[in-house]
């Protein structure tokens, strides 16, 4: 009996030291948090040139650009302005919101047999048989043609009938990885010609020094603040819808979301490299806006 409490006592006492020992070796062999990380960017792999690299909301705020204009309330008379969404913020539309009236002739941006155009067409407005949705969009465009447009212009810019040189189009799908949203670590690179354009999305500060998010275009020894949003953690500044030449220059144009605050909210800005001034590559030339709930 002794001897068999001799042995149990023997084969705990063992059994601990061997905790004890594999506890000290994990601890030693252990990564530090720096080296985790190190290696799990190793296993990753390379990102295109023109993917977005988001930022983690926990990365310091780094602003690189300083006195920024302050964040004004929005100013509800500029979706007057001769533009419509189509394609992008649905086909429904409150009465103030819709602009166009029936009869009126439009220049629309289609896509036709696997390219893009700007073609003239008429519109109908016409109300839904349907009661209006919680949103009150109870309105329709109708139009002329057999295709869709995926957005409508009158008296902007100097646009006009032609063929419209695309390199992007916004594609919205379940298997999205948000690549096209305007985060921190965004960016894109585009070519028309022999001309690179680079758009990122920077760190900023206002003139006030609050916190924003800004859209910068480079090209050709220019740079340019495009557009800037608040910043907050984890959040972005828009969506990237379309980017090509729809004014027939030979340069950039773009057309952005804004970041969508609310349900039923949708601001969109076109801008335009034809109306840029000395120092810039483009100005903006047409918005649109649909008020939130």
């Amino acid at each position: 009996m002794k001897i068999r409490k001799h042995l149990i006592g023997i084969f705990l006492t063992a059994f601990l030291i061997g905790c004890a020992a594999v506890v000290l070796l994990v601890k030693k062999a252990a990564f530090p948090a720096a080296e985790i990380e190190k290696a799990v960017l190793i296993e990753k792999p390379a990102a295109s040139p023109t993917a977005a690299q988001p930022v983690s909301s926990t990365s310091d705020f780094s602003p690189k650009i300083k006195d920024l204009p302050e964040f004004d309330e929005y100013d509800a008379t500029k979706f007057k302005k001769g533009m419509v969404d189509v394609e992008f913020n649905g086909p429904n539309y409150r009465r103030e919101e819709a602009v166009a009236r029936t009869g009126e002739r439009w220049l629309g941006l289609f896509f036709e047999n696997g390219e893009y155009f700007l073609k003239n067409t008429r519109v109908r407005v016409v109300r839904n048989n349907e009661p209006p949705d919680e949103l009150g969009f109870d309105f329709t465009i109708k139009f002329d043609r057999r295709s869709k447009p995926l957005l409508l212009f009158k008296n902007v810019g100097l646009l006009r009938e032609s063929k419209v040189l695309t390199l992007f189009q916004y594609m919205e799908s379940e298997d999205s990885d948000d690549a096209d949203v305007m985060r921190r670590g965004f960016r894109r690179e585009y070519r028309i010609g022999e001309t690179k354009y680079v758009m990122t999305i920077e760190d900023g500060l206002t003139k006030s020094g609050k916190k924003a998010l800004a859209l910068v275009l480079e090209s050709g020894g220019v740079r340019q603040v495009i557009a800037h949003e608040a910043y907050f953690d984890d959040d972005y500044l828009g969506v990237l819808l379309w980017a090509g030449d729809l004014d027939s220059d030979g340069k950039l144009d773009l057309y952005i979301k804004a970041n969508d605050w609310e349900k039923g909210f949708f601001y969109s800005s076109l801008f335009l490299s034809s109306p840029a001034g000395k120092g810039q590559l483009l100005k903006k030339a047409a918005d649109f806006f649909t008020a939130g709930c």
